[in-house]
């Protein structure tokens, strides 16, 4: 059995959503999703933390841990859907709405 993967099907559920976007938009947001070194260190950090306490699953840590990569240029270079997908993910860990 295993456990589903709601980081990977929220990404799949975004592409979708953003497939309706003009490229103007896109780049916009693109460039709105850059993450720093700090924001990098913050959300590995808060990855670990929520495996630990059970929030996200194995299998969710582990894509967050490669999307993330070892510093922010990694996660620049990801996808708008898979950056749009972690910010709100990391924003719901911290309880931001």
């Amino acid at each position: 059995m295993f456990a589903t993967n709601r980081i990977t099907n929220a990404i799949e559920k975004m592409k979708t959503r953003l497939s309706t976007l003009d490229k103007e938009t896109i780049e916009r947001l693109n460039t709105d999703f850059t993450m720093s070194s700090s924001e990098h260190s913050k959300c590995q950090e808060l990855k670990s933390l929520k495996f630990l306490e059970g929030s996200i699953n194995q299998d969710e840590a582990n894509t967050m841990y490669v999307l993330l990569g070892g510093g922010p240029s990694v996660f620049n270079k990801q996808s708008l859907a898979a950056k749009i997908t972690l910010t709100k993910v990391f924003a719901e860990m911290v309880g931001v709405k």
